[in-house]
This record gives C-alpha cells, sequence and structure tokens, in this order.
C-alpha cells in the first residue's frame, strides 16, 4: 500500500505538469461513437473523488439512469451526487418518483427545474462531459478540462442547482402542525404539484387514479383554506407547510 501510495504522488505530480504545459487545443477532446462515449462516461463517474454534478433532460441516448451502474458504485464510496432533472422527465415517466426517492436515500441530492439547458456531467469540477451536439442523430461528446470554458460550466450549474426544486422523502419534507394531518402520499401529492407536475401526471407517477389525486388535493386545499392550487401553492410555502430548501416528495 505505501509503494502504491507514492506511485500515485509520482502520478499526480506529473499530471500537474503535463496540465500546466497544456495549449488551448488540448482543453477540449472529441469523442465519437455511442460505445467510446458511454465507456468515457462510466470511467468519469468510476474516477471521481469527491463530486459529481449532472443535468439530465431528453432525450436518452446513450446510458440511461437504470443501467448506469457506475453512479451506483461512485455514491458507495461517498462521492456526492448533485441532480438536477428537466421537469419533463417526470411527466413522461422517463424518471420516476421512486428512481428520485432511491438516489435520494442513497445519499444523492436531486432536484428539479422547468428546462435544463442542456445535458452535462462535471467530474470533482475539472472536467466536464457534454454532447457534441444537441441533436439525437450524432452521436458524440465533448470532455473539456480544467479552462475558462469549464468555469463557465460550473458557474451555469450552480445557477440552475439554485433555482431548481429540491427533494425530500415523505412528510421529513414538511414542518409545522400539518404533519399531524396529512401522510406520505399527501406529501408526495403536494411536493409533485409544487415541483410543477398537472394531476395527470401525478397519477401517473404515483401509479393512482386522477380522481384519488384530485381528492387529496381538495383535502390539501381545504386545510390550507384555500379555493385555488396556486393558493395552496403559495401557502404551503408561507406557511411554514415545507422545510426550508425542500420540497416533500
Amino acid at each position: 500500500m505505501r509503494h502504491a501510495e507514492v506511485e500515485l504522488s509520482r502520478l499526480e505530480e506529473v499530471y500537474r505538469v503535463a496540465a500546466a504545459g497544456r495549449g488551448p487545443t488540448d482543453v477540449v477532446d472529441v469523442i465519437r461513437g455511442e460505445d467510446a462515449v458511454r465507456h468515457r462516461f462510466e470511467q468519469l463517474q468510476l474516477g471521481a473523488r469527491e463530486c459529481v454534478d449532472a443535468f439530465v433532460r431528453p432525450p436518452v441516448i446513450v446510458t440511461s439512469s437504470q443501467e448506469n451502474s457506475a453512479e451506483g458504485q461512485a455514491v458507495e464510496r461517498g462521492v456526492q451526487y448533485r441532480v438536477v432533472v428537466e421537469r419533463s422527465m417526470l411527466e413522461s415517466q422517463a424518471v420516476t418518483v421512486d428512481e428520485a426517492v432511491e438516489a435520494t436515500e442513497a445519499g444523492e441530492d436531486v432536484r428539479f427545474a422547468e428546462r435544463v439547458p442542456l445535458k452535462l456531467i462535471l467530474i470533482d469540477r475539472r472536467l466536464a462531459l457534454l454532447p457534441l451536439t444537441s441533436s439525437g442523430d450524432v452521436v458524440g461528446a465533448l470532455l473539456v478540462r480544467e479552462s475558462t470554458l469549464l468555469d463557465a460550466l460550473l458557474a451555469l450549474f450552480e445557477n440552475v442547482w439554485d433555482r431548481s426544486t429540491p427533494l425530500l422523502v415523505g412528510t421529513s419534507g414538511l414542518a409545522g402542525d400539518v404533519v399531524e394531518h396529512v401522510d406520505d402520499d399527501d406529501a408526495k401529492v403536494l411536493g409533485l404539484l409544487l415541483a410543477g407536475l398537472t394531476d395527470q401526471a401525478v397519477a401517473n407517477q404515483l401509479g393512482t387514479s386522477l380522481r384519488t389525486v384530485q381528492r387529496r388535493v381538495r383535502a390539501l386545499m381545504d386545510l390550507a383554506g384555500v379555493e385555488t392550487r396556486v393558493q395552496l401553492g403559495w401557502h404551503a410555502a408561507t406557511r411554514g407547510w415545507v422545510r426550508a430548501g425542500a420540497v416533500p416528495v
């Protein structure tokens, strides 16, 4: 183990020297082909030491969340994941609430945004991987190393992250007296509504009927003493129903 530590230190020094002498043309690598992109996507996650930040949006071209085994391995090693998912993936059920809850329980931070600007994965704030094109017809990716371009991608992620809707599990995201009057299913309905889903999309995600969702929404509105969904959201946000920075799902 001591020999391995010495060798790792030597390799890190070699990398730093090489990085210091890297020219402008070495900042971005082009990766072509589905297999090559999938391999690099997995390799980067397996090599992550501290953190992985990601944007997830449709369409899924190379690796779905169910196939991304490298993510689970990285989380088990203690790598911190922050993931922003475009709301349309919830509406289409490309990402399910159960998957989001499972990721959260494993230690990931998952949030939802109405729009995600691009697909992106950031590794330890020193590498970025993003599609070569927004079209699903051509499979390719750009690997961006430390540079002002990487700085811009990091800033973009933080901006979207700060404006996205957090995810917590069940009534643990609720606060105040409301906790005594609702169950986990009510909390899931409220969380998905606050994330911007329609009643039908909520029903699809929870595997229940539209009528059941509407009945639960009506009960939440009665509890809040309001008449519209907009008022319900305002009440939940301003009357202490939701813990600071968290939306229960």
